[in-house]
């Protein structure tokens, strides 16, 4: 679902700077310009800030205004009469419930609306309105729209559908509609294929079977690129129980995985694209604590074979497909 929203402050930076003491001379009466007339006059109090006066006793701005407006002014988003400039913003929840925010018109959301997300991106982990998961391609945009939820100019897009069953391989037996593949299927574990051929493994009765039952994947995974049985793409919560699964199989010669590199941590993730990480990197960390680094660099179809390749930088990437960008 798309939600637009549209927000605009009426206090002007001029009742900004006053309130908050911004005055670094020794302020005149003045007076202001159309509309009812609120005169300015010198404060003798011993704090030296401008106290303002209104014919028509207008509230002062809110501390969330003042700031909202004097960030405003640092992004240069005000216009002449001292408001904020109208921003509508784009959003739209993924199909993991994290919410993308773009503003209307920006390169980011043609990219977005093009490609699936823009080339780079920023995350905030439970950063978002309810405490969602929030997405965009730079930190401004973020801030931006949550000052305006906060500030009452915005309302909270709704809460996005819950999750569908995973989409598995239909076999009996069936747990909770999810099927576990009999072909697959050994003493302790449950397995099913994906709609992309890919085999998942859970122990039976694990946090992480619960949680890919009811969610389509766990919060965590590992892939191991074509290690299964019939030379199958395996995922699961931990390494230990691919592991586990796969020495109740015949021994075999590992197949080689296309895309390894010394020096760098591969994954495919669930739509096939291929994550690429510098190994000990804090990017590599992040992304194993939470699915993805805060930051990431998107390459349609860069990568080995024409994959799409993901990483935190360029850099990284350049590295890895063995790109010299001086070249």
């Amino acid at each position: 679902m798309t939600f637009r929203h549209t927000f605009s402050f009426a206090a002007t930076l001029a009742a900004a700077l006053a309130i908050t003491g911004c005055n670094t001379t020794e302020p005149q009466p003045r007076t202001t310009g159309n509309g009812p007339q609120k005169t300015i006059q010198p404060d003798n109090s011993s704090s030296g800030k401008s106290a303002v006066v209104s014919a028509d006793k207008a509230p002062a701005p809110t501390q969330t205004e003042l700031d909202a407006l004097l960030a405003a002014a640092k992004r240069g988003e005000l216009t002449a009469e001292g408001t904020v400039k109208q921003t509508t913003y784009f959003t739209q929840y993924d199909k993991n419930g994290r919410l993308w925010v773009f503003e209307e018109g920006s390169k980011a959301l043609a990219e977005f609306k093009q490609h699936g997300e823009p080339a780079k991106s920023v995350t905030r982990p439970g950063g978002g309105p309810g405490g969602v998961t929030i997405r965009s391609a730079d930190a401004s945009t973020i801030d931006g729209y949550m000052a305006a939820i906060h500030a009452g100019k915005l309302a909270a897009p709704a809460a996005p559908a819950a999750p569908t069953t995973p989409d598995v391989t239909a076999a009996a037996p069936v747990r909770n509609e999810v099927a576990s593949d009999p072909t697959y299927t050994k003493p302790g574990f449950f397995a099913a294929v994906d709609k992309n051929g890919r085999l998942w493994v859970f122990k039976e009765d694990s946090k992480d079977l619960a949680s890919f039952v009811e969610h389509g994947e766990p919060a965590k995974s590992v892939t191991r690129i074509a290690v299964g049985p019939d030379g199958k793409t395996i995922r699961s919560g931990d390494t230990e129980t691919i592991d586990a699964y796969l020495a109740l199989w015949p021994a075999k010669a590992p197949a080689a995985d296309p895309y390894a590199k010394a020096g760098y941590f591969t994954e495919l993730d669930r739509n096939g694209r291929l994550w690429v990480f510098r190994e000990g990197s804090k990017e590599l960390a992040e992304f194993q604590e939470h699915g993805e680094p805060a930051k990431q660099v998107v390459r349609p179809g860069a990568g080995p074979g024409g994959i799409t390749i993901k990483s935190s930088d360029t850099d990284t990437i350049n590295a890895y497909l063995g790109i010299d960008p001086q070249k």
